[in-house]
């Protein structure tokens, strides 16, 4: 998308200075919260997924679950765009594959959403372990 049809240039060249602060402050809220609430859910889960975990300080938790998103982030800048590509073609093959395999497509449809429907079960049944059903620690 060019800078000419991007929503969010046009909003803060039009709009003034206090219209870019607004912009720029809802954008950091909206990573804030999303952050704070993965952070939240994710250190509660920590003891009940893996016992081990349940007797190291709240602080190392943390650590556990904040760290490895930093330093990734940190050392593959981009990887949150290649993570959306990912998801988002997930989502757009849950959505329309229906259309793929009715034959209104050029045929290679069926097979890609052959494939995305086994790359979503094994998200979904854990992809791998003994077959328990309980994740392999």
């Amino acid at each position: 998308m060019t800078a000419a049809l991007d929503p969010l240039v046009l909003l803060q060249e039009c709009g003034g200075p206090s219209v870019g602060r607004l912009v720029g402050v809802f954008s950091f809220l909206a990573i804030a919260t999303s952050f704070t609430g993965f952070v939240l859910a994710a250190v509660g889960f920590l003891p009940d997924a893996f016992k081990p975990l349940a007797a190291l300080p709240l602080a190392t938790r943390y650590a556990i679950v904040v760290l490895p998103p930093i330093l990734l982030s940190t050392a593959s800048p981009g990887i949150f765009f290649a993570a959306l590509d990912i998801a988002g073609t997930y989502g757009v093959m849950t959505l329309y594959g229906s259309e793929y395999g009715s034959g209104g497509g050029s045929g290679h449809g069926e097979e890609a959403l052959a494939t995305t429907m086994a790359a979503g079960a094994g998200v979904a049944g854990g992809g791998g372990g003994d077959g328990d059903g309980e994740p392999e620690i």
